[in-house]
């Protein structure tokens, strides 16, 4: 075999890199050309919107790739831009030859700003772009694995999502959007390294964050992903509750510290579980009237083992302040409660719910009567409680206690009740002492008019208090009656009356 000099070899090399330097010349000119100029004006055709770019360029010596300014025109030409990007850059990596698949080393985005405008009750102004690339009737879908794809160093920063909801007048912008994904693939190779996703930004001035671990693309699927929100007014979103509600919310703010995991292995239920905190302050529901119903001053709940595929329910502490309640029985004799429409069917499966303890603290009831001649009401303030650890369906004894004041108009010196018991499937039991009840305040429910201030105690004994029928079963024993200052009266005439 005749040997070759290496003044040859070094010949065909010089070929070989000015061959490559004339195509990276080449791409380094025409590349930017042919996408600032077909390349867009493909994409408007393929849009249906008017797509354009600054500036490109091209580094062929690093397969890499810069767009500035690229937009997307808005829905009729003269809106402000649907989408524009500061700049996107995009570097190839040489595993694609590897792969024979696209393969980016990195992928930055900055300071990209979508904008949105809800134009009526389910349509949006880029309803022309869901139809262009909506299914079509009949069409079949796509059969087999994911395409093959690898993505590395993704990184979005100072992003902006702006929506204008026209029908309700509010607009909603998400800003300071950072969302970092440092590796995502569908290629055999990569499928068991985990994402570490980060997001981050201000949701109508909220700060949100989250951070999250996801295998998506593993034979085994499973992920984490944690989640703070801190002070979210919902009063920017009231506007969206649905017609019909039996209540409706008035203000509030929550705020959330929540982990969602979630795996599935194959041929196997899905299993997704929910943990962290939960707080709601300043919370108010109204009737569909605007009447006010229910409010509070402060609730915050700890979901220890939440796995709704299951059914499954456990709650650790739960925490209620200023519980406020507004009932009210109607001129026909019917106590107002929220109507929830056709009842629920029971479910296949029941529910297990569980709860390590429950407070509440200053919480009050009013309770307007308008079925009698002429209204009355009761307003009962300082109520506290206390029960748990409770298990649903009930298993073993749960201990409770509670305490509370009723206002009284006629004295000015609040009736006090206080007690506790136990509730467990066998039985229900309360023990409770009450002092200076003013008969005068429930004299409206009564034939005649009753004076005086009473205490006693009260016992009551309810034995399986889940089965049916279970207030025949029902024992209540009075001890202690003391009655200060009797007197009794019909019709305005006085009856009977004692010092003491």
């Amino acid at each position: 075999m005749p040997s070759i000099s290496r003044r040859t070899l070094a010949r065909w090399a010089l070929s070989i890199l000015a061959v490559l330097a004339l195509i990276g010349a080449a791409a380094w000119l025409l590349v930017p050309r042919w996408l600032a100029g077909p390349g867009m004006r493909m994409a408007s055709e393929a849009l249906g919107r008017e797509a354009t770019v600054q500036a490109v360029r091209f580094e062929p010596w690093r397969l890499a790739l810069e767009l500035d300014g690229l937009s997307i025109a808005g829905s009729d030409g003269k809106a402000p831009a649907l989408l524009s990007i500061g700049q996107v850059r995009a570097v190839l990596s040489l595993r694609s030859i590897r792969h024979l698949s696209p393969v980016l080393a990195e992928l930055q985005i900055e300071e990209p700003v979508l904008r949105l405008a809800r134009t009526g009750d389910g349509h949006y102004d880029i309803d022309d772009l869901l139809q262009r690339f909506a299914a079509k009737p009949g069409a079949k879908p796509a059969d087999g694995d994911p395409p093959a794809f690898g993505l590395y160093n993704i990184r979005l920063h100072g992003g902006q999502v702006l929506l204008d909801d026209r029908p309700v007048g509010r607009q909603h912008a998400l800003t300071e959007l950072l969302v970092e994904l440092p590796f995502v693939s569908t290629l055999a190779a990569d499928v068991e390294l985990a994402v570490q996703p980060k997001v981050s930004g201000k949701l109508n001035g909220v700060t949100f964050g989250s951070e999250a671990d996801w295998r998506p693309f593993a034979e085994r699927q499973q992920g984490t992903l944690d989640l703070k929100l801190r002070g979210l007014d919902l009063e920017p979103y009231l506007g969206y509750q649905p017609a019909g509600l039996p209540l409706r919310v008035a203000r509030g703010r929550l705020d959330a510290g929540l982990k969602l995991q979630f795996r599935q292995d194959p041929r196997q239920t899905p299993q997704v579980q929910l943990s962290g905190e939960l707080a709601l302050a300043d919370a108010a529901l109204q009737t569909p009237a605007g009447q006010p119903w229910l409010g509070l001053r402060q609730l915050h709940v700890v979901l220890k083992d939440v796995q709704p595929l299951r059914r499954q329910v456990q709650l650790g502490a739960v925490r209620l302040e200023g519980l406020e309640l507004a009932l009210q029985t109607q001129a026909d004799g019917r106590l107002w409660l929220p109507d929830g429409g056709q009842p629920a069917q029971p479910p296949a499966a029941p529910w297990a719910f569980g709860m390590d303890s429950f407070e509440l603290k200053d919480g009050s009831v009013g309770w307007r009567d308008a079925s009698l001649g002429k209204p009355a009401a009761l307003h009962v303030s300082a109520i506290e409680s206390r029960f748990g650890p409770l298990a649903w369906p009930l298993r073993g004894s749960t201990p409770l206690s509670f305490a509370m004041q009723l206002d009284s108009s006629a004295t000015g010196r609040p009736a006090t009740l206080q007690g506790e018991g136990s509730l467990s499937a066998e039985a229900l039991a309360l023990k409770a002492k009450w002092q200076d009840l003013a008969l005068a305040d429930l004299s409206p429910w009564m034939p005649a008019q009753l004076a005086g201030a009473l205490a006693g105690r009260i016992e009551l004994q309810l034995p399986q208090p889940l089965a049916a029928d279970a207030d025949r079963r029902l024992t209540m024993t009075l001890q202690d009656l003391e009655l200060a200052r009797p007197a009794l009266a019909a019709g305005g005439e006085p009856l009977l009356s004692a010092a003491s």
